[in-house]
């Protein structure tokens, strides 16, 4: 629960709060104290003179609602005397009053023996109301105090020593002219209610009487049988004729359930009239308690229509007693009006001067910095044309490189499409070739309309082939260094290796055969992962050139161990 939002009144006006130590270890005591607001401080300041006394609170000391309240002490509590019958005896009124005064007096000796640092002083109380409903009551504790020795005053419009406010009774007379309109409509609210009860529900009430006689002579009436309410004799003679049941049964062909059903019928009127005595009873006491509640409902709404009355009266004799002192005076609430325009309007004529001060400073101060750069500018203009022309030098540049670059590429790509079709025609059968997009994506598709092919294995696997040799062939001829004869077609770099894993896994036969006869064309060696299978395909093309070939073995069948021989 947050008992405390903001910063409280006493907090703010005192700077130097007290700190307490933080409970950062285990500790004991005789008495431990849980709360520091002013119930635990009292608590703590007597128990601390005979026992050991740890006073402890989750928050700051004294920082939760005490520190919230008015700082108003008083005797008597909320309630008035009379009010407190309910609860106590006027004894143990009279004896919390006295202790309420003990208290006070017992904080006034605190203070002078220890210092007044919170601007301790007595003051009168005053008890006051505006409201005449409330006037009795008041009278009525002040009596009861009187009587049993309090010292107290009863102030009245006769001896009031106090100032006449204009202002407080002018307001008060717009609250009162509310409070009659408002009374006015409840009145006519609670006469309509009372007209509309009375229109629907006052037979039934008159008639109250006639229903409990009826009542008693339903008593004596024989109401034997349990007959279906609201069931109709015809109805039943319907089902007899239609010759089946609502529940499905075919009648017909079961006649216990024409007699059951017969037996119904006879329980209904006019053969027998329990049944309609049954059901004017119920009609009777759904009448009888619907009288009941329109009793309630008028005495409700009476009670509220008299209340209103009486407090209508009431308020328009306090409405006649305030207009007539106040006859004569200026209308103080329109001058209060005109005076808070003017301070919110010169409020907002001083926060204008504010801003267009700041505003003029701002505005010098931007002045004078976008001169200084002016001057800035102008140094520095012959510096800005020197690197316009470095900026012109260097966009020369890279357009030239980016020409060289873009002829190169294309160059490059055109050798590796004619090379990647060169191979794919040499390995794949048909009239297909390849096409290759800017992003390096290759396409099979057919010679001519140029429509690509639909995907299989097959097709896939030799256009990756082709792709792959295409890349090798083309940095074999780039590795060349035609420049010297001696050392034209002789390659600058180490060879490049082709290295596959199982490609021939998902390719028919005779394309196995075309892609092995051309693999020792393109790359200077070739490393292959092949299962025997598929080595079988291969072997005729490729044996001729192995340089190695070795055996992948398992030991004791484990996929996860196995041992490496070579065979040549």
């Amino acid at each position: 629960m947050e008992y405390v939002k903001g910063t409280p009144y006493f907090c703010d006006t005192k700077k130097r709060l007290k700190q307490y130590p933080y409970l950062d270890k285990d500790a004991s005591c005789e008495i431990l104290i849980i709360g520091s607001g002013i119930d635990g401080a009292i608590a703590d300041f007597y128990l601390s003179k005979n026992h050991d006394v740890m006073l402890v609170d989750k928050n700051r000391i004294g920082f939760n609602c005490t520190s919230c309240a008015t700082a108003l002490l008083e005797y008597q509590l909320d309630e008035l005397s009379q009010d407190l019958t309910q609860y106590l005896s006027k004894e143990q009124i009279l004896s919390t009053y006295k202790m309420g005064q003990s208290s006070i007096s017992k904080i006034e000796e605190f203070i002078k023996q220890y210092g007044n640092e919170c601007n301790f002083a007595l003051r009168p109380t005053f008890l006051y109301t505006d409201s005449i409903f409330s006037k009795k009551d008041l009278i009525k504790e002040y009596n009861f105090r009187r009587e049993n020795g309090f010292e107290c005053e009863l102030i009245t419009e006769e001896n009031n020593p106090f100032p006449f406010n204009v202002k407080a009774a002018q307001t008060k007379r717009a609250q009162l002219e509310r409070e009659v309109a408002d009374y006015e409509d409840e009145i006519k609210n609670s006469e309509a209610r009372l007209i509309t009860d009375f229109n629907y529900n006052a037979s039934k009430f008159f008639a109250i009487p006639l229903i409990k006689r009826g009542f008693e002579v339903l008593k004596s009436a024989k109401d034997e049988g349990e007959g279906i309410p609201n069931m109709h004799a015809s109805s039943i003679e319907y089902i007899l004729k239609r010759g089946k049941c609502i529940c499905g049964c075919d009648l017909t062909k079961n006649q216990g359930a024409v007699e059951c059903i017969q037996h119904e019928q006879s329980l209904l009127p006019p053969q027998h009239i329990g049944t309609e005595v049954r059901m004017f009873r119920k009609d009777m006491e759904n009448a009888l308690s619907t009288s009941n509640m329109y009793v309630d409902n008028v005495k409700s709404d009476y009670r509220t229509w008299l209340k209103s009355q009486q407090s209508l009266e009431y308020c328009r004799k306090e409405l006649k007693s305030i207009s007539d002192k106040i006859v004569g005076f200026e209308d103080v609430e329109k001058y209060e009006r005109k005076r808070q325009e003017a301070v919110q309007q010169l409020s907002r004529f001083e926060q204008a001067k504010v801003g267009n001060h700041d505003a003029i400073v701002r505005l010098k101060a931007l002045i004078e910095a976008s001169e200084k750069e002016i001057d800035k500018l102008i140094v520095a203009n012959e510096k800005n044309k020197k690197i316009q022309r470095y900026c012109d030098y260097a966009q020369a540049i890279y357009d030239w490189f980016k020409d060289f670059y873009d002829r190169q590429e294309k160059e490059v790509k055109d050798d590796l499409l004619a090379s990647i079709n060169e191979n794919f025609s040499k390995m794949y059968h048909g009239s297909r070739e390849i096409t290759m997009n800017n992003e390096y994506k290759i396409t099979p598709v057919l010679t001519g309309d140029k429509s690509e092919l639909a995907k299989s294995e097959g097709l896939e696997t030799v256009t990756n082939f082709s792709f792959i040799m295409g890349l090798v062939e083309l940095a074999r001829k780039k590795a060349m260094k035609p420049a010297d004869e001696d050392l034209a077609n002789q390659p600058i770099t180490e060879p490049y290796p082709i290295v596959m894993d199982a490609p021939f896994s998902n390719t028919d036969i005779k394309h196995i055969e075309n892609i092995t006869a051309r693999l020792p064309e393109v790359a200077e060696q070739v490393i292959i992962f092949v299962m025997d299978k598929d080595w079988n395909y291969a072997r005729k093309e490729l044996e001729k050139h192995l340089g190695s070939k070795y055996v992948i073995e398992k030991v004791d069948n484990q996929d996860n161990h196995s041992t490496l021989r070579r065979e040549i």
